[in-house]
């Protein structure tokens, strides 16, 4: 019998550390990486890049249609991934679990979403950005 119980405490520390892994290797060392590339310009702490992200107006604003965007995704991600959740528990629906799991990922992914088309768009190699160095080459 005590092998019986120490079984589910083996898979529990077993599942917490594959999450706690997961979240290291792609959450928190990724951010390091990218704060440290940021804050620390040759070897000393900096804020000079707030005074250059504030200071410009089209920054400014393009940071506002950011925020205005992500909050937008967010809400309507949310209406909808609720209301199609409400339909399938309403209605007899076979697989309804699984449509279910789909379904709610859609209240997780809306940030992760926001973030990677930002990025796809407007990244260092994003299309929008590409196109405009090709235009302006000095940009």
């Amino acid at each position: 019998m005590a092998n019986a119980r120490f079984r589910p405490k083996i898979t529990y520390i077993l599942a917490f550390i594959a999450v706690l892994w997961f979240l290291v290797a792609f959450v928190i060392y990724p951010n390091i990486g990218l704060l440290s590339k940021v804050f620390w310009v040759d070897s000393y702490f900096s804020l000079t890049l707030f005074h250059k992200i504030f200071s410009s107006a089209i920054a400014v604003k393009a940071l506002g249609n950011s925020l205005l965007l992500g909050l937008c995704l967010a809400i309507t991600a949310n209406i909808i991934g609720v209301f199609m959740v409400l339909v399938v528990n309403y209605f007899d629906i076979k697989g309804a679990k699984y449509l279910n799991l789909g379904y709610l990922t859609t209240i997780i992914y809306s940030g992760i979403v926001v973030a990677s088309g930002y990025l796809f768009i407007y990244g260092e190699s994003g299309f929008v950005t590409k196109f405009l160095q090709y235009i302006w080459p000095h940009l």
